[in-house]
């Protein structure tokens, strides 16, 4: 703590957690750490022997340190993030509307805003004049033809140095010893959370929820058109025994295809499945099923008699 001290590095605290947390910059995924996967014994040991103000309340298993502030700017169209944004705005319409805020909104973590500490303050050592940095992002974003279609530049201080420092939680079989220290450059304050440790996996944005839904829904729709509506199967019988005819014969003609079914069904021929589709049997039991036609009979007929001397 000493040796960070003195190169000006500076601990993140609960107050600046909770901004980084109730906005969005370039990364737009929602994080949380895997605490299972971290010790709770060092850090916690430590500053108890040594103590420090103003901790947060993940110091018992790691610790974010920075320094110096700077300014990203960013230029793009974002189109997915603008529907991200138009999602959100939605649901939280709704659920105003439906006063069911308090049961999905996550209140805040901390209760009572602090006037910062001369040490807590995010303006480089040796500076006197207050550092204001405006942060334009697209969850405040206007909405209008023009942002929604064309590029706009977003903005967000940054933090300019960041360390982590926290130790892997033992095994059963292994005891971790060794103490891992990470160093970032140039993070931006809403996107805080790319250097926490042990990161579980990303879960899905409105976005990804929109889109797995839309596919569920067509999924479901596909299936039950195709459970419910036997016709469909019918009509393009239909239309393939009369292109068959018009094709072989040079005829047009109307295919009573439901009269058709109905008698290679009485014929075992034909038979449906438990959802409603049908299949047939083979070409050569067909020819067994069906026998010998009138037709075939009468030319045999025919054939004989012109060989009669």
């Amino acid at each position: 703590m000493q040796v960070m001290s003195k190169s000006n590095f500076k601990v993140t605290t609960d107050e600046e957690i909770e901004i980084a947390h109730s906005g969005q910059y370039l990364l737009n995924l929602p994080i949380k750490v895997d605490e299972s996967k971290l010790d709770k014994k060092l850090l916690k040991r430590y500053f108890e022997e040594h103590h420090h103000e103003n901790l947060p309340e993940f110091a018992d298993k790691y610790i974010i340190f920075r320094r110096g502030i700077g300014i990203d700017r960013t230029t793009d169209y974002f189109f997915m993030e603008k529907v991200d944004m138009l999602i959100s705005r939605l649901w939280r319409g709704l659920l105003r509307i439906t006063r069911l805020q308090r049961f999905f909104v996550r209140k805040p973590s901390i209760k009572t805003k602090k006037e910062p500490k001369e040490t807590d303050e995010l303006i480089p050592d040796g500076d006197t004049d207050d550092l204001f940095v405006e942060r334009i992002r697209i969850e405040n974003l206007q909405i209008s033809t023009r942002n929604m279609l064309n590029k706009i530049t977003i903005q967000e201080p940054t933090f300019d140095r960041m360390i982590v420092v926290y130790r892997q939680a033992s095994s059963k079989t292994k005891e971790e010893r060794g103490i891992f220290i990470k160093h970032f450059r140039n993070i931006p304050m809403a996107d805080m959370e790319l250097v926490l440790p042990e990161k579980k996996n990303p879960s899905l944005t409105p976005m990804d929820w929109v889109q797995f839904l839309v596919s569920a829904v067509i999924g479901l729709v596909t299936l039950v058109g195709t459970i419910e509506s036997p016709k469909n199967d019918f009509w393009d019988l239909d239309l393939r025994c009369e292109e068959l005819i018009k094709e072989e014969f040079g005829e047009n003609c109307n295919f009573d295809v439901d009269d058709a079914v109905q008698k290679l069904e009485k014929l075992g021929i034909v038979s449906r499945d438990t959802i409603g589709r049908f299949y047939c049997v083979g070409l050569k039991r067909a020819n067994e099923i069906i026998g010998t036609t009138t037709e075939e009979l009468v030319m045999k007929a025919r054939q004989g008699a012109n060989t009669v001397p």
